[in-house]
């Protein structure tokens, strides 16, 4: 008897061990799920829409709300809101069985469309046949950025719906699901164009003073390509000058700016002299800035820096110099001119060397913006003014013809340099000032000019009343 109890109670310890392990083994369970559903949702967060017009505004990809709700017949349950870098979506019920959800993905780094659609709890089957509707819809995977944000459409762990931004405000739309494939859909939306006046002071430098009127930086870059080859806008600008741009901007109805325009005309008033860029089409259709004077702005060249010549000696890689006796390179084309022959540069730039070389004897180098610089060599003289940091303008004359340095006779060596590069000066394809190009009235020009001189007066005005010392005109 006393063995059947001993026997009795050695099971009920091991019942009652085993029901606690049991317990133990759901709550772990319960929490390891927690765990990964907390994980899953990092780049989800709901949030609400507080009438129909906030849903369609989600829809079109404008600011959604900071917290969420679930809807249905007879109540709205608030849900807690994740933190500012997680997405966003919308719970709805759709019917009695299916729930469906709105939510906004943000990529992250490394992401795939396998990758979002794992991440959202759906097939990944179904991301191989959204790929093939990126492919139809004629949209490249890579332009899948992280940081960008997909509005998305969910129902019962399945991916129905899929928008995603493109340039030229154009959404990218798929419609479908896994089993039967996706439909991709380009909508274009509405885009409306206005003329945008901006006007500012400089007080420390130009891009801090365009930050400070908010000149969008692709307006930026314009109006320094403009006028980079009149300015050195780190060296130049001092305070006190001011500027003054008229730009087109398209923005879609909710105010979202997605494309920047021409811009109209733009100055910029230093040292009491006002430089312009005005832009004007002409009857080829082609629309073209011209500067204060009505003289066409560009990379323009010049294809000889003499005027009625002959070329002595072409560009070679392998020529008998008739001086050293030997063969080697001739990087660049002699122009044979009588002595004393005006020089004259072949595009806008600035000068980075002038001065005297044994070989080169006088010369003279000058960059073209960023990618192309000349050289003139062997001059009899320098122009006066013509030094090291010195701007000069397309034809200014800026020496004259001799034979200096390494030199048989009279002629002007001419080199030409992309991207450091020594090249055929007169087999590059450069961007030419044609002869007959079209000028600008000078009625639209002086209408322009006037313009853009109010604007600055304006400007002085408000620095000198103590107001803010940049501020932009609609």
């Amino acid at each position: 008897m006393e063995l059947i109890d001993t026997i009795s109670r050695n099971r009920f310890k091991s019942f009652v061990f085993a029901t606690l392990a049991l317990q133990v083994l759901v709550v772990f369970s319960g929490l390891l799920l927690k765990m990964r559903t907390d994980s899953s949702e990092d780049s989800i967060t709901e949030v609400s829409f507080e009438s129909s017009a906030d849903l369609d505004d989600f829809h079109s990809f404008s600011n959604a709300g900071a917290s969420a709700s679930l809807h249905n017949e007879s109540e709205k349950l608030t849900l807690p809101s994740g933190d500012s870098k997680k997405n966003s979506s919308k719970v709805e019920k759709g019917s009695a069985n299916t729930i469906t959800r709105k939510v906004l993905y943000r990529v992250k780094s490394g992401d795939t469309l396998t990758k979002i659609w794992v991440s959202l709890g759906a097939d990944y089957r179904g991301a191989i046949k959204a790929a093939r509707a990126f492919k139809s819809a004629g949209v490249s995977l890579t332009s899948i950025k992280a940081g960008e944000e997909l509005e998305v459409t969910l129902a019962d762990g399945e991916i129905l719906e899929l928008k995603k931004k493109l340039p030229e405000a154009r959404i990218l739309v798929l419609e479908g699901n896994a089993q039967h494939g996706y439909n991709a859909t380009i909508i274009k939306q509405e885009i409306i164009y206005s003329e945008k006046r901006v006007s500012g002071s400089i007080t420390r430098s130009f891009a801090a003073a365009a930050e400070e009127v908010k000149l969008p930086v692709g307006i930026v870059d314009a109006v320094v390509d403009l006028f980079s080859s009149r300015i050195e806008f780190s060296r130049d600008l001092q305070p006190g000058d001011t500027f003054s741009v008229i730009y087109r901007e398209g923005r879609l109805k909710n105010g979202e700016l997605v494309k920047l325009g021409d811009i109209k005309a733009a100055s910029i008033e230093t040292g009491g002299h006002l430089l312009a860029a005005v832009l004007y089409r002409g009857k080829d259709g082609k629309a073209r800035h011209y500067d204060e004077s009505g003289n066409a702005i560009g990379n323009y060249f010049l294809r000889y820096p003499v005027r009625f010549t002959r070329i002595a000696s072409s560009f070679s890689r392998s020529r008998f110099h008739p001086v050293l006796k030997v063969r080697r390179p001739h990087n660049g084309v002699d122009f044979a001119a009588p002595t004393g022959t005006p020089v004259r540069s072949v595009a806008d730039g600035l000068v980075v060397q002038a001065g005297y070389n044994r070989a080169n004897g006088n010369w003279i180098k000058i960059k073209h913006g960023s990618r192309y610089a000349t050289a003139y060599l062997h001059l009899s003289r320098i122009a006066r003014g013509i030094r090291r940091g010195v701007r000069v303008k397309r034809g200014q004359v800026i020496g004259a013809v001799g034979m200096t340095g390494l030199a048989t006779g009279p002629h002007l060596h001419f080199s030409f340099y992309d991207r450091g590069r020594y090249v055929d000066p007169l087999k590059i394809r450069l961007p030419q000032m044609s002869a007959d190009q079209e000028k600008i009235p000078q009625g639209f020009l002086q209408a322009a000019l006037t313009d853009l001189k109010q604007q600055h007066i304006a400007t002085r005005l408000v620095a000198f009343m103590g107001l803010p010392a940049a501020f932009g005109l609609k």
